[in-house]
C-alpha cells in the first residue's frame, strides 16, 4: 500500500506507544489543539511561500460598490482567481488569505477597500511593494462594471485613470479580468507581472469555488466541512476539469484530516478523499505554490512517520531531523512540533516557524 494511503489511525496507535515508552514527553505539550494557533501556523506557512526580498505583490478583495446584499462570489472569488491564475508564473504573489487577515486585523472593509490609505497599510503589513485592488458594481440586469487598480508602495501612488471594463455576469468575465490586470500592471511603475497560465472556470463553477475558498481559510472544523461541500460542487460542476477547485478541495480535506489527527480521531477518510481530489489537478506542476499548498501534507506525513518510528526506537537525532523536515512542510502539525521540542537538545529553532505549542502524543 502506498505511504500516502496508509491509514492514519495506525500512526496514532504508534504515537500512543511512544507516549507510554517516553513519559518525559508529557512535558511542554497541550492535550487539545488550538484552532487559532494552528491557523496562525498556516498563515505563517503562506507567508513563507514568498521568498524574502523585494517585489512582493499583495492581492486585496475588491470593493463591492453595488446596492443590495453583498456579493460573496466576486468579493472572495476575484482575489483567489487572480492568485490561482497568475501565481505559477509570478513567485512574488502573496496569498490572498494573508490580505484578508491583515485587513480584518486593521478593521478595513467596505468603501475603505478602495482607498489609497488602506492599501498603504496593507502593503506595509505584508511587506509588499504593490497591491492589486479594485471595485465592482452589479446592475439589476446582471451586468458588471469592474475597475482594476494597483498601489505602488515605493511611489505611494495608485493608477489614474485605472483600467476598467463592462461585461455580463457570465464566462466572458475571466478573460476580461486577466487582460485588465495585465494592462494595469504595465501602467504601474516598477511592477513586472508575467502573463498567467492558469485555467478559467465557468461562472456557475466560480460561484461554488468562491464559497469554498471563503470557508477554507482556517482550521475551524465546521467551516472546513462547508468548504468541502462547496468545492466538491465546483469540481463536479466542471466535470472534474477545473484543477484549481480540485487543489482547494484536496487542501481542505488535508486540513480537516490534520485537525482530526491532532484531536486523536480517525482522519483516514479525509486523507483518502484529499488524495483522490489531488488526482484531478495533474495538469498543474507540483512546483507551483498552489499545488504545494496541498501536496505538502503528503511530504509532512512521510516525515511524521519517520519521526515517530525513530523516536520509538530511541533515536533522538533521527527523530529531530525528520520532525524538522516535516515542520518545514506542515508547521501546523502539533505532533511534529512535540517531537521536535522534546529532541531539540539546545539547538536553534527552525527559522520562520513557531515551534512552541506541541500537541501531546
Amino acid at each position: 500500500m502506498s505511504m500516502r494511503f496508509l491509514p492514519l489511525f495506525i500512526l496514532l496507535a504508534l504515537a500512543t506507544l511512544v507516549s507510554w515508552s517516553f513519559p518525559s514527553l508529557a512535558a511542554n505539550c497541550q492535550g487539545t489543539p488550538s484552532e487559532e494557533q494552528i491557523t496562525a501556523d498556516f498563515q505563517q506557512y503562506l507567508n513563507n511561500l514568498v521568498k524574502d526580498g523585494s517585489g512582493k505583490i499583495a492581492i486585496a478583495p475588491f470593493f463591492d460598490n453595488h446596492a443590495g446584499l453583498p456579493d460573496h462570489t466576486l468579493y472572495y472569488g476575484i482575489p483567489f482567481f487572480i492568485y490561482d491564475f497568475f501565481s505559477g508564473q509570478n513567485e512574488k504573489l502573496v496569498h490572498p488569505y494573508l490580505s484578508f487577515a491583515a485587513l480584518q486585523k486593521a478593521g478595513i472593509n467596505q468603501a475603505d477597500l478602495y482607498q489609497k490609505e488602506s492599501m498603504q497599510k496593507l502593503a506595509k503589513e505584508l511587506g509588499a511593494e504593490h497591491v492589486i485592488f479594485g471595485a465592482f458594481q452589479k446592475t439589476y440586469r446582471s451586468q458588471l462594471r469592474i475597475i482594476v487598480n494597483i498601489y505602488s508602495a515605493k511611489q505611494d501612488t495608485v493608477l489614474s485613470p485605472a483600467p476598467g471594463f463592462d461585461t455580463n455576469f457570465d464566462d466572458s468575465f475571466f478573460d476580461l479580468l486577466t487582460k485588465n490586470i495585465l494592462q494595469a500592471a504595465k501602467a504601474a511603475k516598477g511592477l513586472s507581472l508575467k502573463e498567467g497560465k492558469g485555467s478559467t472556470p465557468s461562472m456557475d463553477v466560480f460561484r461554488y469555488y468562491s464559497r469554498g475558498v471563503e470557508y477554507a481559510a482556517s482550521y475551524q472544523q465546521n467551516n472546513l466541512e462547508l468548504a468541502i461541500t462547496w468545492l466538491d460542487k465546483a469540481l463536479r460542476e466542471s466535470h472534474h476539469k477545473y484543477p484549481d477547485a480540485a487543489l482547494h478541495l484536496s487542501r481542505a480535506h488535508f486540513m480537516l484530516a490534520l485537525l482530526k489527527k491532532l484531536q486523536k480521531a480517525d482522519p483516514s477518510q479525509d486523507w483518502v478523499k484529499a488524495n483522490h481530489a489531488l488526482e484531478f489537478a495533474s495538469t498543474v506542476s507540483d512546483k507551483e505554490p498552489k499545488h504545494q499548498l496541498s501536496s505538502r501534507f503528503l511530504q509532512g506525513q512521510q516525515a511524521f512517520q519517520k519521526a515517530l518510528t525513530a523516536h520509538h526506537a530511541g533515536n533522538a537525532a533521527s527523530a529531530q531531523n525528520a520532525a524538522k523536515e516535516g515542520l518545514m512542510q506542515v508547521p501546523e502539525d502539533g505532533y511534529l512540533q512535540f517531537i521536535y521540542l522534546e529532541t531539540l537538545g539546545g539547538k536553534s529553532p527552525i527559522k520562520n516557524i513557531q515551534v512552541n505549542h506541541g500537541v501531546c502524543l
